[in-house]
């Protein structure tokens, strides 16, 4: 697991509800399930990255974080995670804001794109 998911495994507290916004192929969540008895979706847009949410048993929504998160509600969850795809994003304002509604806390990582 990359370095920033393992970070970010360790913030989130047993039993919580997580949404996972650019789950890629649903790694953290995985881990999250087995080590923690976390709950919750990813979503994701790539087909490929689906495909792997499936294969490690990942609830995953296809869904463009880029038009809005509206269909679910305020609160919805206890964590709402954004690794390393802040920077992908074209309405980063809107993805931050659907963060800060739908979860009690968010957490984002960025990759950093200084380090070769």
């Amino acid at each position: 697991m990359r370095n920033d998911l393992q970070i970010i495994a360790d913030w989130i507290k047993k039993d919580s509800k997580v949404l996972d916004l650019g789950c890629g192929d649903g790694v953290l969540l995985e881990h999250l399930k087995q080590s923690k008895n976390v709950s919750g979706y990813g979503i994701e847009i790539s087909p490929d990255a689906i495909l792997g949410c499936a294969k490690r048993g990942v609830n995953v929504i296809k869904k463009d974080i880029d038009q809005g998160m509206c269909s679910f509600r305020e609160q919805s969850f206890d964590y709402v995670v954004m690794s390393q795809s802040l920077q992908t994003m074209r309405n980063t304002d809107r993805a931050l804001l659907d963060m800060l509604r739908i979860g009690r806390e968010g957490i984002i990582s960025f990759p950093n794109m200084g380090y070769i």
